[in-house]
């Protein structure tokens, strides 16, 4: 799990290849809904807070973003279509995350596009979440 290996946690034969960690105290969940069992251990035993959107951010930022959160409505190319949040949200947030802090990485996960239909459609969607995070 991306979460475990930037908060320290990756496996041995990985950590040389990573940078320092991400204290668990600067980390925030937004719309964490699915899990598996050490996902959610991970996230009791670290005491990992989910983002309150009215909350200000400050600082260097790093955001990572699951695709998978999205609504299945308005993005369906992922493996594990769960989500519920719609697109504009998204959207919004992470021009409100670029707005208030310094995003200094982003990375997006989650991509199975089916064809190169869905995959060019997904890809406008993708390029969307980008251009929220630089151009904010």
């Amino acid at each position: 799990m991306p979460v475990s290996a930037i908060l320290g946690r990756a496996p041995a034969p990985m950590r040389s290849l990573l940078g320092g960690s991400v204290d668990p105290v600067r980390f925030n969940y937004f719309g964490i809904r699915v899990g598996d069992d050490g996902d959610w251990a991970l996230q009791r035993e670290l005491n990992l807070k989910v983002l309150d959107p009215h909350t200000p951010i400050d600082g260097p930022v790093h955001v990572h973003f699951d695709l998978d959160v999205l609504d299945p409505r308005d993005f369906p190319y992922v493996a594990y279509p769960d989500g519920g949040l719609g697109v504009e949200a998204a959207l919004a947030l992470l021009g409100c995350i670029s707005r208030q802090a310094d995003v200094v990485g982003l990375t997006v996960t989650e991509f199975a596009p089916a064809d190169e239909d869905q995959a060019r459609d997904g890809g406008g969607v993708i390029a969307r979440i980008c251009e929220a995070v630089v151009e904010s």
